[in-house]
């Protein structure tokens, strides 16, 4: 990366060993690295933590939705199990998408926005599908998914 190699002045013959030394691990946790490695961690070990408990739920929100709306429409019992199958899986489908494309999506709307701005239009973002996917009763079983 042009931007890389300009801030920290590796040019010519340097620039093999300067990316070299860049790429360590042990670089990250440098005296003048260290706030920003543990910030960056915290917010990615948050991010991380968190999609994997909520995509716990996924299918048991999903077959509590389905199952009620088979018993709002009065379906018989291997009619509203079909039922229940197509949204856990459907549901399943939504969250593992979301997730990708969004880990996708992250690094080239960090090069655009930057990273902190990124940052916060991921987690509002991620609050407003969680809320309206775990949150209010009202909302139709269909819109919550």
């Amino acid at each position: 990366d042009r931007r890389l190699i300009g801030s920290q002045g590796c040019w010519g013959q340097a620039l093999r060993k300067c990316r070299a030394e860049l790429m360590r691990l042990p670089t990250l946790f440098r005296r003048e690295l260290l706030r920003e490695t543990l910030s960056g961690l915290t917010v990615a070990l948050v991010a991380l933590v968190t999609w994997w408990s909520l995509s716990s739920f996924v299918s048991s929100l999903a077959s509590q939705l389905a199952s009620a709306r088979a018993a709002s429409e009065g379906l018989g019992p291997r009619t509203a199990e079909i039922l229940r199958q197509r949204w856990v899986f459907f549901a399943s489908l939504l969250w593992s998408s979301g997730g990708l494309s969004g880990a996708l999506l992250n690094g080239p709307v960090a090069v655009w926005l930057g990273r902190r701005p990124m940052y916060f239009l991921y987690f509002a973002a991620s609050g407003v599908i969680t809320m309206a996917s775990f949150g209010p009763p009202d909302i139709p079983p269909e819109l919550r998914l």
